[in-house]
């Protein structure tokens, strides 16, 4: 009797210790950073060289975005509809996701081209929390000197509805 009570605790104990929810069939790089929709219905992969977009639950890539060349960042909207792609060199592409991730408007932001593409440095990209707005600022690896330019977008129109030097 005890060595079926114990076969049956060992039984259970490898169910509870499995992984909760299975995981992305990727191979990886050196870099590669997730980014997780507001909602959990979508994960984005950034790798040095691609952004991949996952559909969570089915586990499957919905999309890859090959026109970047050195992906910073991945974010997505509060409501989930929209994603930002921060790349080098200073810019970054805002892109619809009930639409295939079709890219909506782009920004490319000052850049004397000067240097290697990580020169200028990339932005960082926060919604508002309405999603209606995208704070943009320099964001860089190392001691790139980046656009010192604060801006504030509309996110229906990519236009810039403010923006503030230094």
């Amino acid at each position: 009797m005890r060595i079926r009570a114990l076969f049956l605790l060992l039984l259970l104990a490898i169910g509870a210790a499995a992984e909760p929810w299975p995981q992305l069939p990727v191979k990886v790089d050196s870099e590669n950073y997730l980014s997780l929709s507001p909602d959990g219905s979508y994960v984005a992969l950034k790798t040095d060289r691609d952004v991949q977009i996952w559909n969570a639950k089915k586990q499957i890539v919905v999309r890859r975005l090959r026109d970047v060349v050195r992906p910073l960042s991945v974010t997505f909207s509060p409501d989930n509809r929209h994603l930002v792609v921060s790349d080098y060199p200073v810019k970054f592409a805002y892109y619809d996701c009930a639409d295939r991730l079709r890219k909506v408007w782009e920004y490319q932001g000052p850049w004397d081209r000067h240097g290697d593409v990580q020169t200028p440095g990339s932005y960082d990209v926060v919604f508002s929390p309405d999603g209606e707005y995208l704070l943009a600022v320099a964001g860089a690896h190392g001691a790139q000197s980046g656009d010192s330019t604060v801006r504030v977008f509309d996110t229906a129109t990519g236009r810039v509805v403010f923006s503030q030097a230094g």
